[in-house]
């Protein structure tokens, strides 16, 4: 995808972790608030991306990440703009469910959609869908130019920069985006690049080097 306006530095930030996480259960479009841990990254984060002055801020309207959006943004003072295109991708049938749940209730369909994760859930949203609504986003970051500020969840996350990189839907889900990440893509007249993915160094014991700060 190429964008023919000036360049734009989109920050994608994955939300916190959420009760129930999204590790024991599929919880997509279910309305979980964060955990206590989820808080506390939430605020780590809010120091990390203290930093930024972002033209734009969007977020998720599902409660878990504007509860990772809030405390940056009140400390900021920024107007949070609520974006559909950024919501998880949808569970269908499986929303909201254990995992063990699934496997148990579900066991053939299960083992289908863990070889083809990308085909969409019984009664849920495929990949591609996933895909289409993020670069509907993706554009009109693009029309804005600066820095926009995004908070929204990993399926989202993926969708993004499986764009940025031209990957397969299936490839896509090699991509680890970890609970209260930050990736980083510039869009601009020649496409997008990837900046930062999956950066948590702004949390306790987790490694990597800062991309700014």
């Amino acid at each position: 995808m190429r964008f023919p306006l000036r360049p734009a530095l989109l920050v994608l930030v994955a939300a916190a972790e959420s009760d129930p996480s999204e590790a024991e259960a599929l919880v997509g479009w279910s309305d979980a608030p964060l955990s206590a841990s989820g808080e506390e990254q939430a605020r780590l984060l809010a120091e990390r991306l203290s930093e930024l002055e972002p033209t734009s801020v969007f977020s998720s309207p599902l409660r878990r990440a504007l509860q990772t959006a809030g405390p940056v943004a009140r400390l900021k003072r920024w107007e949070v703009r609520i974006v559909q295109e950024l919501r998880e991708r949808s569970y269908g049938v499986w929303e909201g469910r254990e995992l063990e749940e699934v496997r148990a209730r579900w066991p053939e369909l299960w083992e289908a959609w863990r070889k083809e994760p990308d085909r969409p859930p019984p009664g849920g949203e495929g990949f591609e869908e996933l895909v289409g609504r993020v670069s509907s986003f993706l554009a009109e970051c693009a029309s804005m130019g600066g820095t926009v500020l995004a908070c929204t969840h990993s399926g989202p996350v993926r969708a993004a920069v499986a764009v940025a990189l031209g990957l397969e839907p299936r490839k896509a889900f090699c991509l680890k985006v970890s609970p209260a990440s930050i990736t980083i893509l510039e869009l601009g007249q020649e496409g997008m690049s990837v900046v930062a993915l999956n950066d948590r160094c702004h949390l306790p014991g987790e490694a990597g080097l800062p991309w700014f700060g």
